[in-house]
């Protein structure tokens, strides 16, 4: 039996970055007098995997960048997102932007959102340099008790929430599987997690172990920045139309020093490794029965939560994850998933239990059908619409932006290097982006100066 609360539910959020600010607006947007909350967020500000500073992944409470410099925003931004775009950035800079844009445009445009979106300014709901240590269910109370730690202050206290969300996202504890005489390698072994500058590998041969889209992009990236040659390893073959001086290989098979041994026997010298092999879930503050399996690698559906949302083995169903997945849709998606869980709170989407198992089955088993990349985006968009269905989110933005998106895969599929030149109309606007004023491959200014 699930108990429910007539008390105004007090909801704790963990985590601010672009999930966390997803949940934030919906409330103040949807619910600003149902529901109390409190966001606790261990950076300085906002943003999570979009900021960027010299501490990047240096430790513990450290910012955290995704690996891709450049998305497509138009095919992936929330209504309120792109027209915020559309305005602000002509009206400040007398000019509308191509679809592809580098991290620091797409970090000021979750901050206009959030500062100058249709709630206003949004910045004083949320604790920051604030780290949530533990979380615990207590059976009796039906209730958490959430300890947290005040950076600035230095103290560590406790609060008590009805219900809990996690949005501290997948991208803080890396994978990285060991390989056979790794430990004899004398150069410079990292993550991608830790990749910064590509100038920094110029004149060096890397050897990339992966074949998702972070080895791809950090691969035409050294490149282009005057890396010597790259060598892409991979299980599965990314096939991809590389340009001279990249190439795959089969995986890794043995490394003695500096000389790496494939499966298919061939050997390289190489100087430097980057792992590109994405991230395990890591919830260290989740106690008891809430614990998330910290051996797990990120996956696009996770079991144990219905709607890939709320977790069923603790907490009498009052625990949700927030983009416990890799996220392929993003904004709008991570909208879609607030909504979701702002609805179930305030008990709009009753379900019994039996049939919420029946859907985190039915789910998995469609999970152990995706193979190709195509098929990874046609199980999110699935996905995508499930949890849509339920809360009146507009089927057509789901499918414009599957559109959109399937034509960068396909597009990326024929030529890596070329595929970022592409221009996309916004799903909400219908406003054709404009060309870069400088193809990608000849781009080599990523600041915000130089790309406007």
């Amino acid at each position: 039996m699930i108990r429910m609360s007539k008390q105004k539910p007090r909801v704790c959020i963990i985590g601010a970055g672009p999930s966390g600010m997803s949940t934030i607006y919906q409330i103040k947007l949807l619910a600003p007098g149902d529901i109390d909350f409190e966001c606790y967020e261990k950076q300085k500000t906002w943003g999570g995997q979009w900021n960027y500073t010299w501490r990047t992944g240096a430790d513990e409470y450290g910012e955290h960048i995704h690996c891709c410099m450049y998305r497509n925003l138009w095919a992936i931004g929330p209504k309120e997102c792109v027209e915020y775009i559309d305005y602000s950035f002509k009206e400040h800079f007398g000019k509308d932007l191509p679809s592809y844009l580098p991290r620091e445009l797409y970090r000021r445009y979750l901050d206009g959102r959030m500062r100058r979106g249709k709630c206003g300014d949004l910045s004083d709901c949320v604790h920051f340099q604030h780290v949530v240590s533990s979380v615990e269910y207590r059976e009796d109370t039906d209730d958490f008790v959430v300890w947290v730690r005040d950076l600035p202050g230095n103290k560590h206290y406790k609060e008590i929430f009805s219900h809990v969300i996690v949005a501290s996202g997948t991208f803080s504890y890396p994978n990285m599987p060991d390989f056979p005489g790794i430990d004899t390698f004398p150069g410079r072994i990292i993550h991608s997690h830790e990749f910064r500058e590509a100038k920094e590998f110029i004149n060096q041969t890397v050897l990339i172990i992966g074949g998702r889209f972070s080895a791809s992009e950090i691969a035409v990236q050294l490149n282009k920045y005057g890396a010597r040659y790259v060598i892409c390893s991979c299980k599965v073959p990314m096939n991809l139309n590389w340009p001279k001086g990249v190439e795959e290989r089969p995986i890794v098979e043995e490394i003695k020093g500096n000389t790496v041994v494939f499966q298919d026997k061939t050997q390289h010298d190489v100087d430097a490794i980057i792992y590109c092999t994405g991230y395990r879930y890591n919830y260290p503050f989740l106690q008891g029965d809430l614990h998330f399996d910290i051996d797990g690698k990120t996956n696009l559906y996770p079991d144990n939560l219905y709607k890939g949302t709320l977790w069923m083995k603790g907490g009498n169903n009052k625990l949700f994850h927030m983009t416990a997945y890799e996220a392929y849709f993003e904004f709008g998606m991570f909208d879609a998933q607030a909504i979701w869980i702002l609805n179930y709170i305030l008990g709009k989407l009753p379900a019994q239990r039996k049939e919420m198992e029946k859907n985190v089955e039915e789910w998995q088993r469609k999970l152990r059908d995706v193979k190709v990349p195509l098929d990874h985006l046609k199980f999110q968009r699935d996905f995508y619409h499930d949890i849509g269905k339920d809360v009146n989110y507009p089927a057509e933005y789901i499918d414009k932006a599957y559109a959109i998106l399937s034509k960068v895969f396909e597009e990326r599929q024929k030529d890596i290097c070329t595929y970022k030149d592409m221009s996309f109309k916004s799903m909400y606007t219908g406003k054709l982006a404009p060309c870069h004023h400088t193809p990608w491959a000849e781009c080599i200014d990523d600041t915000v100066d130089g790309y406007l």
